[in-house]
């Protein structure tokens, strides 16, 4: 019996939940779940913390607005490269385990668009740890990603246009070709670099939860 007991509360399930670390009511961590159990959870979190510290863990609900979320009380156990595990104070029930472990209910439709008003979103944010919560990259990787794809992006969206110049048509005028080029630009600034970014930031987050 207790073998059964101990499976159950040691099994891992993967999460990619938003989560926050709160000390004395204060946020101190926000990051993604790479996984929970009955017992704890494995956080992907860039910024070390004090082995032993008592803390509060906020769990964002999947598929609920930013504002339901799930609070417990913890204790870090183990906080490096690896990521930061925090035991909790009480285990988890399995209907609470459920809920929390439940899939999105968003469509491939609208979580891409709740993917890219995220990235918008963190891009403008002067919030540190806004990257690491939603994409699970540090502020550091988030800013060299989009810097060096908006440089590749800038030849790539010009050269075709001056490439193809001696197929346009001579009866098209000028403000229309003004209002062609940056509408071909706006496609490459706000739909195709936020894409690659998107990729970029998955295929990262993927290596840190397989080493996990």
């Amino acid at each position: 019996m207790s073998g059964t007991i101990e499976s159950r509360t040691a099994k891992r399930i993967p999460l990619g939940a938003p989560v926050k670390v709160l000390v004395k009511g204060k946020v101190i961590l926000a990051a993604i779940a790479v996984n929970i159990s009955m017992g704890g959870i494995l956080l992907n979190a860039a910024e070390p913390l004090p082995v032993g510290s008592q803390c509060e863990v906020s769990i964002g609900l999947r598929g609920g607005s930013g504002a339901d979320s799930f609070q417990t009380l913890g204790r870090v156990v183990r906080s490096g490269e690896n990521g930061t595990a925090i035991q909790f104070a009480k285990m988890l029930g399995d209907q609470t385990l459920e809920v929390l472990a439940q899939p999105a209910s968003e469509s491939w439709g609208s979580s891409l668009v709740h993917a890219y008003v995220n990235y918008f979103r963190v891009s403008q944010s002067r919030i540190g740890f806004d990257s690491e919560r939603v994409f699970g990259v540090t502020a550091r990787t988030f800013r060299t990603v989009s810097t060096i794809s908006f440089i590749t992006c800038i030849p790539a969206a010009v050269l075709p246009v001056w490439a193809l110049r001696a197929y346009i048509p001579n009866n098209i005028p000028d403000w229309g070709k003004i209002l062609a080029a940056f509408a071909y630009g706006a496609i490459w600034l706000l739909v195709l670099q936020p894409l690659v970014d998107l990729t970029i930031f998955r295929t990262l987050r993927s290596k840190v939860e397989s080493r996990n």
